[in-house]
């Protein structure tokens, strides 16, 4: 969960689809932050959200981690 005031969660899948889910449980966002690395669900394994816009992920099947930053229209780069 990001920090106050503008909290959102945001939560990963076994195909490296990141999601950013507000406090009512309303979708507003996801990004495919990898594909193919292997070992199916573990794309993402870890997550820190350091704000409402920028998040780390951590993956277990290439012992990687990136940094996630969401841009204005939602698109996501590393």
């Amino acid at each position: 969960m990001s920090p106050a005031p503008n909290q959102y969660l945001f939560s990963g899948d076994g195909n490296g689809k990141l999601y950013k889910v507000d406090l009512n449980g309303n979708l507003v966002g996801w990004a495919q932050t990898g594909e193919g690395h292997g070992q199916t669900g573990c794309l993402v394994h870890e997550l820190h959200c350091e704000s409402d816009t920028v998040v780390y992920k951590g993956d277990c099947s290439t012992w990687t981690v990136e940094k996630i930053t969401i841009k204005g229209g939602g698109a996501a780069t590393k």
